[in-house]
């Protein structure tokens, strides 16, 4: 019974935000004596997980709204539920980020942001409702897991063409290993 364009939006928001999340742990972290290879890229993937994350709520808000239209009372309604209030403070630490990332060209902060989004992300969905105490530690651990497998990969093909050093690939191949 899940409405489609809600389901899509969400999934390309999260696909951003992880591989964000987790490019920027690698920049960061592990390979911070290295230029960084996808400086052009996290800020693109900043943008689009802010842009996909609103889009996803407006067409989440869209659909549980009993009329199917958004106004201000039901906005303000949803938004001071669980579900609808976990949604705000994620897509707001994405906004918080791609500011960080874009404006103050500060990716350690913007990182910061991105995993508070990520690890928010955790208490959305079905783990909200069942077993929470477990579910949600366990769904967030599961997208950080995600997003460091997705970084790694992504850091990786952008690293191929400057030549990826053996090191770098064997760093990428222990963490996602790890997560």
């Amino acid at each position: 019974g899940a409405a489609l364009v809600p389901a899509i939006l969400r999934g390309l928001a999260l696909c951003a935000l992880l591989t964000l999340a987790g490019l920027l742990v690698f920049d960061s972290y592990f390979f911070r004596s290295e230029v960084a290879p996808s400086s052009t890229l996290t800020s693109w993937l900043s943008v689009s997980a802010t842009v996909l994350l609103t889009l996803h709520l407006l067409a989440w808000l869209r659909h549980v709204s009993p009329e199917q239209s958004i106004d201000s009372a039901f906005i303000s309604a949803a938004l001071t539920r669980s579900v609808g209030a976990t949604e705000a403070v994620r897509l707001g630490f994405a906004v918080l980020s791609t500011l960080a990332l874009t404006l103050a060209r500060r990716p350690r902060v913007a990182l910061l942001f991105a995993l508070g989004a990520v690890l928010v992300g955790g208490g959305i969905g079905h783990p909200a409702a069942i077993h929470p105490l477990i579910a949600i530690p366990a769904k967030s651990l599961h997208l950080m897991a995600v997003a460091l497998w997705l970084g790694g990969l992504v850091w990786l093909a952008a690293s191929f063409k400057r030549g990826a050093s053996v090191a770098g690939a064997s760093t990428v191949s222990t963490v996602a290993l790890a997560a």
